[in-house]
């Protein structure tokens, strides 16, 4: 597989565009949640 410099937005965003699974091209949006770091669910959550 070739690679691709996620440098920036508009890169991150057309790249996966040109892929296709099973004739269906992805849909893409951009999160601009931020999470905090160390967050972790438990065993009995991820379930």
């Amino acid at each position: 597989m070739g690679g691709a410099k996620l440098v920036d937005v508009e890169v991150m965003l057309s790249w996966p565009s040109s892929m296709t699974w099973k004739a269906l091209y992805p849909i893409l949006s951009l999160s601009k949640t931020l999470y905090q770091k160390g967050i972790s669910l438990t065993k009995k959550a991820r379930k």
